[in-house]
């Protein structure tokens, strides 16, 4: 049985993004898929702009992405609820794949990859060799624990189960936190659902600067030392 989706995308003064995003999405989407913006106060017209591609707005204080993305599932109206951000380009027909995984009744999650394609030649090289490496990780860990670990904004999952260990929370790495809660009883990752990210957090800050503070942050939360997302200065964005 075919399931209907909710997508969830936080967003903070976005205006030159969202509009690209759901113009993908809405020529993906059937009847009864909703797209639902949690936007942190916008200064700009990013909720407008959402609000005229039928996109539901929640709105919420710069509380951090994890809590933003777990606004939007809580109100999500159903069963199965995915994530992206929004400077993102989808590989054709990913919402169909998404939705394809869910006939599966005992399947709680599905993971997607993400890829860079703004740098040139040699950073996309870089960044989507770092790219499949943790993906391919992340696969091996769950195949030997049974935790599950999935980039934040490209994930889907049986909203029930997802909120019933607490959703994302105000951390820094939001989606490696939530590992250490999430053991699927059954969940997919799939190579072929690949979500195209803008490379902008490598060229503001730097390619192994942002990775180092990722990783930084994932040893922080695998040894129950997270950083609030808030002090840290994560926007939703």
């Amino acid at each position: 049985m075919e399931q209907n989706l909710s997508i969830i995308i936080p967003t903070y003064n976005e205006e030159k993004n969202i509009g690209r995003v759901l113009l993908q999405l809405t020529s993906q989407l059937e009847a009864g898929d909703e797209i639902i913006i949690v936007d942190s106060r916008s200064s700009d017209r990013t909720a407008q702009i959402a609000k005229s591609f039928g996109a539901r707005v929640l709105s919420m204080g710069k509380e951090g992405i994890g809590l933003a993305r777990t606004l939007g599932a809580r109100g999500a109206k159903n069963a199965v609820i995915a994530f992206l951000d929004c400077d993102v380009q989808l590989c054709e027909g990913w919402a169909r794949k998404v939705k394809s995984h869910f006939r599966d009744p005992e399947l709680e999650a599905v993971g997607g990859l993400d890829l860079y394609t703004y740098g040139n030649a040699i950073e996309d090289l870089m960044y989507n060799t770092y790219s499949r490496s943790v993906f391919a990780l992340g696969a091996l860990t769950h195949a030997l624990l049974g935790n599950f670990w999935v980039p934040s904004n490209n994930g889907a999952f049986r909203k029930d189960v997802f909120l019933k260990v607490g959703g994302y929370r105000a951390f820094l790495c939001e989606d490696f936190e939530f590992t250490k809660r999430f053991r699927p009883k059954k969940a997919f990752y799939d190579y072929s659902l690949v979500a195209f990210l803008s490379d902008r957090r490598f060229k503001k800050d730097g390619f192994f600067r942002t990775v180092l503070l990722w990783v930084i942050s994932d040893l922080e939360a695998l040894f129950g030392m997270e950083k609030k997302g808030k002090a840290a200065g994560y926007k939703s964005s």
